[in-house]
């Protein structure tokens, strides 16, 4: 299977919805407390906001037929200024997935090579996400991508 890598465009914008309905279902099964059944995290007008914003780039995979399999959401952080931080910029990967049936294929891997190119081009010092406790295929993903903790968000449940 041949993939490429490219901006998301309005078109992809149904099949994206689709997508996030998935992952929120692994993320329900994995967290029933928080997350809802069946959801998506964004409607389409707000994906069409997100496409048409420079800071917030999606990044689609998509097969030799221009099926999108996976995506990438990215957000530019820039810090500039700040009283704790040294001025840099860092590319956060909000959310990233490919379609179940076919990962373990290198898709994955392909988004995170785009991903890490485009923030080296921006001029980033680094690329950062969050990865949920309860999904250990994404931990293990990232972890052999090169990925390593930087921080820990922790909870204690009421």
């Amino acid at each position: 299977m041949e993939i490429k890598i490219r901006p998301a465009v309005n078109s992809d914008i149904n099949r994206i919805i689709e997508m996030l309905k998935s992952i929120a279902a692994i993320h329900h099964n994995g967290r029933p407390d928080i997350f809802k059944p069946a959801s998506s995290k964004y409607n389409e007008t707000e994906l069409a906001q997100i496409i048409a914003d420079k800071d917030r780039p999606i990044f689609a995979a998509v097969d030799e037929n221009n099926n999108l399999i996976g995506y990438a959401f990215c957000i530019i952080q820039r810090y500039k200024d700040s009283g704790i931080f040294y001025d840099h910029i860092s590319l956060y990967v909000d959310d990233l997935y490919v379609e179940g049936n076919i990962r373990g294929q290198g898709i994955g891997h392909k988004l995170m090579d785009y991903i890490v190119n485009f923030a080296s081009e921006i001029g980033a010092s680094s690329v950062e996400l969050n990865v949920w406790e309860f999904n250990t295929s994404a931990y293990e993903f990232y972890k052999n991508y090169g990925m390593k903790t930087k921080s820990r968000k922790m909870e204690l449940i009421l």
